[in-house]
């Protein structure tokens, strides 16, 4: 993936997760799997983008990503949820679930 080419993806609108890793986090390799179940299963309108911080530095400072795992949830092209480090995934996928309800009962 681009910069450009997630910035295309954006101006969409459609529903659009980055989720920010790194090679050397172990949290980033146990959420990544869970995460992405959750989202097929549940959330098959929300796309899932995985950027490496590593070898995409441009794309992570262009998105303010300072550390790993971050996530960032975009709906109609605009941030709603970020979370960054440490944090409850079932929390984070109760938040998604709201404002997906949300957005797709428009």
């Amino acid at each position: 993936m681009t910069l450009e080419s997630i910035e295309k993806k954006l101006a969409t609108g459609n529903a659009t997760l980055l989720y920010f890793s790194s090679k050397n986090c172990s949290v980033c390799k146990s959420i990544q799997p869970k995460l992405e179940e959750a989202l097929q299963q549940n959330y098959p309108k929300i796309d899932f983008i995985k950027i490496q911080t590593e070898t995409n530095p441009e794309i992570a400072s262009k998105f303010t990503v300072f550390n790993a795992p971050t996530i960032l949830l975009y709906l109609d092209g605009k941030e709603f949820i970020r979370k960054g480090g440490a944090f409850s995934l079932p929390v984070f996928l109760e938040e998604v679930e709201r404002l997906y309800k949300l957005f797709n009962s428009k």
